[in-house]
């Protein structure tokens, strides 16, 4: 079994110690892809600029996920708040930041299928709206898998943590494991 000094010392590592790195940084994606926004956000009825303020979209929401679960680790190991406040801001991460992730890897996935079929047969038409349409469902199912792998995993832990009388640290662990796994 892992015990409250292991899992708090693990979240250490792992959060803790990244945070120097992630705040920075995640402010610097933010004001970038705001740029990016406000720059094609004026063209968006064409499909490649739509595609690009997608991808800012996602970027943004990504890093403030990020962003958030750094400063939250900060203030928890200085002592600030509890250690509860992290595992909120651990669900808060897998609700926002997860989608966001797989959202802009699909948007991605999508802009570079697109512009290399145009290269490759640049006289065919592209049915843009079916696209966008499809992009939406997708950005749909993957966000509620996200929350509902979230919820399946608190409902999990705290089932098991009842069952087992197992400590909150070793839920807490599990509870990661079930839900970044999941997904994917």
């Amino acid at each position: 079994r892992i015990s409250d000094a292991e899992v708090f010392l693990m979240f250490k590592g792992i959060f803790y110690e990244l945070s120097p790195i992630q705040i920075p940084l995640s402010i610097i994606v933010i004001m970038q892809n705001i740029i990016i926004y406000r720059e094609y956000y004026r063209d968006r009825s064409k499909f490649v600029p739509r595609l690009f303020t997608c991808i800012a979209l996602s970027d943004i929401l990504k890093a403030q996920g990020q962003l958030i679960l750094a400063i939250m680790s900060v203030l928890v190991y200085t002592g600030c708040l509890p250690i509860q406040v992290l595992y909120k801001s651990l669900f808060f991460y897998m609700i926002t930041a997860l989608p966001g992730i797989n959202c802009s890897k699909l948007f991605n996935l999508i802009l570079t299928t697109t512009l290399t079929y145009n290269v490759v047969d640049p006289f065919r038409r592209i049915n843009t709206d079916r696209i966008m349409k499809l992009c939406k469902v997708l950005c749909f199912l993957i966000t509620l898998l996200h929350v509902s792998d979230a919820v399946v995993a608190v409902i999990f832990c705290d089932y098991y943590h009842i069952a087992d009388s197992v400590n909150p640290g070793y839920s807490v662990f599990l509870w990661l494991i079930v839900a970044f796994n999941i997904p994917g």
